[in-house]
């Protein structure tokens, strides 16, 4: 329809004005790259994809925006002057292709994009041309075919789009309104606990909202052939664009040294956990917890605790495809531990004790025990999560200082309600979604 709209109302010659050449080519050029995409999809490459269909429109609104300056420059018969309309064009089609670049909420994008088209035919009419009923140019029924379809294609995809996300949701639905009936009880009941724990987490010095996975180079001989044994040397790093430190620049160097920090991260949760009355997850039922202070000294108790592994490599591919665009060094969640609280009183104590670490640099964190928090993000679920780095001599010495682990705090009300089969279905939801 947009060949039919640009060139079908016309015969198309080889000796027509360049300018009309140049529209021409940039309609063609869209549909190139909405073919590409397409076909780039199909092969299951979504970043490519996506690039390759903004590339396209892109290209289009460049070729209308020099085509309306060579016919303002060419054209001497100004009634006859359709530079501005062109211009405008452009201008629609550069939009609608950074919109498509920057993934922003394409439909709605697209539907504005429609409807600036529709203004600027009824530009053209009225001021361009002079007619005073833009809809009376019976002649021309290609350009009205053209923005009617266009217009109900927006419709029917923002249509699509909304009763898919209802489809989705009810994937979790259950699950959320039993996660938010624990949230409820929770503000009924201790109101003023979750005041207390947004001040302390407040009071925490965040070094950064963006946090990026940097290299560093190891400060002993012994400990730096270990880190080159696992690729970790910055010359596998890109510099950054404050031109800091290298950041990781792929996902073995990532493994290798998440592997060593998980180390660390567990000795300091233990330690977190003791001062708080904190508990891990045990082999067994799958709500069980066993409190730290208690266990830490039975041996028969402790092979049955469930550390929280590494980030399967498959999951860490998905994440970093789907939310990162591919950039390996914003992935912060390989190295990654759990500790459950009974009260928030307790909560609020290990917040505490993360900030008085000396040894500890919170890089962000996320409340999601706050009544602001919009819980469909994680389908009800709300917890606390930190992501910091351990830095001390050792992780120094061996160079992974620079690492940055996860720690997820959670309340027993809300890991009670938990179940292998309310995880799975979260998971569909979270696939499903449209990032």
């Amino acid at each position: 329809f947009s060949i039919v709209g640009s060139s079908g109302a016309r015969q198309y010659m080889f000796d027509s004005p360049i300018y009309f050449r140049l529209c021409d080519a940039g309609v063609w050029a869209f549909c190139a790259g909405s073919v590409g995409a397409v076909l780039l999809a199909a092969r299951d490459r979504p970043a490519m994809s996506r690039h390759m269909f903004g590339g396209g429109i892109l290209i289009c609104g460049c070729l209308f925006m020099i085509a309306a300056w060579i016919e303002a420059v060419k054209v001497q018969d100004k009634s006859n002057d359709s530079s501005s309309t062109r211009f405008l064009w452009g201008l629609s089609y550069l939009g609608l292709g950074l919109s498509v670049e920057q993934e922003i909420g394409f439909p709605y994008s697209l539907f504005g994009f429609i409807i600036a088209t529709a203004w600027i035919s009824i530009y053209q009419n009225v001021v361009v041309q002079g007619e005073i009923d833009p809809f009376a140019e019976a002649s021309k029924p290609g350009r009205w075919l053209l923005l009617v379809t266009m217009a109900a294609l927006s419709v029917v995809v923002c249509a699509l789009r909304s009763l898919d996300s209802r489809r989705r949701n009810l994937i979790v639905s259950d699950d959320k309104n039993r996660y938010d009936l624990v949230w409820q009880n929770l503000q009924n009941s201790q109101p003023d606990k979750i005041v207390l724990l947004e001040d302390a987490l407040l009071r925490i010095h965040q070094s950064s909202t963006d946090a990026r996975q940097y290299v560093k180079r190891s400060t002993t001989s012994a400990s730096a052939l270990f880190v080159r044994s696992f690729r970790l040397a910055e010359t596998a790093g890109r510099i950054d664009g404050s031109g800091k430190a290298p950041i990781v620049g792929n996902l073995d160097q990532l493994y290798a040294a998440a592997a060593v920090i998980h180390l660390f991260l567990r000795r300091k949760v233990q330690i977190w956990a003791e001062a708080a009355n904190g508990s891990f997850p045990i082999t067994g039922p799958e709500d069980e917890c066993v409190r730290w202070a208690d266990v830490k000294t039975d041996k028969d108790v402790l092979p049955l605790i469930k550390w929280t592994s590494l980030k399967a490599v498959d999951r860490a591919i998905e994440k970093i495809a789907r939310t990162y665009n591919d950039d390996v060094s914003r992935l912060c969640d390989i190295s990654r531990e759990t500790v459950v609280f009974d009260q928030m009183d307790d909560l609020v104590k290990c917040v505490h004790a993360i900030s008085h670490d000396l040894e500890v640099e919170v890089i962000r964190c996320k409340n999601r025990l706050s009544s602001g928090y919009d819980s469909w993000q994680t389908a009800g679920f709300r917890s606390v999560q930190f992501n910091l780095r351990i830095v001390n001599d050792e992780t120094k010495r061996l160079g992974i200082d620079a690492h940055i682990c996860e720690l997820q705090l959670h309340l027993m009300s809300f890991w009670k309600c938990k179940t292998a089969v309310g995880h799975a279905k979260y998971v569909d939801w979270r696939n499903s979604r449209v990032m």
